[in-house]
């Protein structure tokens, strides 16, 4: 089958977030057209998945094929942070929650049968094509996400030329544009030329495979756990993510500039940076006691700087995936970014397709929606790496107390994906603000004898911020106003750190809700509706 020269949406990019956009147009009944430079399989990192990942699949009717390669269950996650403290976890498969498990997957399996399940859905798919330019016309101006017309300058993109190896090309028009296109980010980078980076996450990220290294926390409820060790020095953290087919990913990822200067010091090999890392580890040091490197893979390396955009809509187009955002992989948020934007994308675009909103107020939903779930990521990324750099600080933790396991309860909704899953159960949007307040003011420090006199006050004024009820409340907010900047910040550190609710079972809140207007998720009638009271 040969490119289209017309299609009502065309897909750049074949990786998760450009299939699954692909996957639900098609089963809207769209005529959609994906492109991909690469040919499948190929080879990524990034194995380990979240919760949410079911809920995604289960959509679009991938749930079961997906199920059938045995891939590794992954039943909850593990952070040592520090060494003079237990480790945190998170754990996604419990009682209550059976089927709450994620899995670590092998990402060249994974984003091949996701991608040829586009084509099984009906939208046409093509690999080994490359895009290269697109072209714009002028448009009605638009204001999207708080960008100006000048400030989406290309207009209304209405074509693209492609090319392949063997010397083919062409072009192919179409009403709508989904990039998918990975970290070259066609409209970010090339057209609206709106990336930035973010100077405090310039990592380098360098990985290798083994094989019979031993097993995560064994003999414990968290046996296998898919885990994470900050590094020593506190320049970066190691992964440890065992796979359905007996190998283990262990990767590094080191503030750049501490990198470089080490790789200098050495050789000048990614081969011995990678295997002299191994020794600022502790926790995982006895589980390679007996294991392999799997030589004929070789070590891997790439730059890991997180950056993000003004924007991830223009006029007719959506912007997903990487080629938008990426964040330190730390909380192994890639796919499921992929696929929240994949879904978001492809809604919008019926919303528009349909009539349903107007192409402003539809591209406007989309970018606040990726805007909002980088962001919410980011905080707790943040909140994280912190804690790593400075690993004596009780960033995540009180001074007085052992661990970081109430932090991770804390931020176990958006740590899970759950926060972007319409219908996650048990969760409402006081769990994600409590996420998002714990993290903001995570940053701020103070001395514990400043808290401990604030607590005195509060405990003369008959208040207890672990047990709020509307009286206290009240006081509360008296007492805020004879503070002092200085003590707001510290009253409102621990409030963040405050764990004073159980955070499932209080019902459901349709958390995708933005400028008054949520996914209507029902195949065939994809679209945005009004948010349900």
């Amino acid at each position: 089958m040969s490119v289209p020269k017309k299609c009502q949406v065309l897909v750049i990019g074949g990786g998760p977030a450009g299939s699954y956009a692909s996957t639900v147009l098609a089963r809207e009944g769209v005529d959609v057209v994906t492109l991909e430079a690469d040919h499948f399989p190929r080879y990524h990192v990034g194995e380990s998945m979240l919760p949410s990942l079911r809920y995604y699949l289960k959509f679009i009717g991938f749930y079961e094929k997906f199920l059938e390669t045995k891939w590794y269950q992954k039943d909850g996650a593990a952070v040592f942070l520090n060494r003079t403290q237990p480790y945190g976890c998170i754990n996604f498969k419990t009682e209550d929650r059976p089927e709450g498990y994620a899995w670590n997957v092998t990402r060249s399996d994974f984003d091949d049968q996701l991608f040829k399940y586009a084509g099984e859905c009906g939208a046409k798919i093509f690999d080994g094509t490359k895009v290269n330019e697109i072209q714009f016309e002028k448009c009605a101006d638009m204001k999207i996400h708080g960008q100006t017309a000048d400030d989406l300058k290309p207009g209304r993109p209405v074509s693209a030329t492609w090319s392949r190896k063997d010397g083919t090309k062409g072009s192919i028009s179409f009403d709508y544009l989904i990039d998918g296109s990975g970290r070259q980010g066609v409209l970010s980078t090339k057209y609206l030329k709106n990336r930035s980076f973010n100077e405090s996450f310039r990592s380098i990220a360098f990985w290798g495979y083994w094989k019979n290294t031993g097993v995560t926390h064994k003999g414990t409820p968290r046996e296998g756990y898919t885990t994470f060790e900050a590094l020593g020095d506190g320049s970066g953290w190691c992964w440890f993510i065992p796979l359905h087919d007996g190998t283990t990913s262990v990767g590094f990822v080191q503030n750049q500039k501490i990198a470089t200067e080490r790789k200098k010091a050495s050789d000048g090999s990614t081969k011995t940076l990678y295997m002299e890392s191994f020794k600022l580890l502790e926790a995982f040091t006895p589980l390679f006691k007996d294991a392999e490197l799997v030589e004929e893979k070789g070590i891997k390396s790439t730059s890991d700087w997180s950056y993000s955009a003004t924007t991830y809509a223009m006029p007719y187009a959506r912007i997903v995936g990487d080629a938008g955002a990426f964040i330190d992989p730390l909380l192994s948020t890639g796919v499921h970014l992929a696929l929240t934007g994949g879904l978001s994308a492809a809604a919008t675009v019926m919303a528009s397709i349909r009539g349903d909103l107007d192409e402003e107020a539809a591209a406007s939903w989309h970018a606040k929606k990726i805007s909002d779930s980088y962001s919410r990521i980011f905080l707790t990324v943040s909140a994280l790496m912190e804690q790593i750099w400075a690993q004596e600080k009780p960033v995540i933790h009180d001074l007085n107390e052992i661990g970081y396991q109430r932090a991770f309860v804390t931020l176990a909704p958006v740590m899970q994906g759950a926060v972007d899953v319409q219908h996650a159960e048990d969760l409402t949007q006081k769990d994600v603000t409590k996420a998002i307040n714990f993290c903001t003011s995570a940053f701020d420090y103070f001395e514990q004898d400043k808290k401990d006199v604030l607590i005195e006050r509060l405990k003369q004024k008959g208040i207890n911020l672990a047990n709020m009820d509307k009286d206290s409340t009240k006081e509360l907010e008296k007492f805020q106003k004879e503070l002092s900047v200085e003590e707001a910040r510290v009253l409102e550190n621990l409030r963040a750190k405050q764990l004073y609710n159980e955070y499932y079972g209080e019902g459901r809140a349709e958390v995708d809700a933005i400028d008054g207007l949520e996914l209507n998720m029902i195949m065939g009638k994809l679209t945005l509706v009004a948010t349900s009271a």
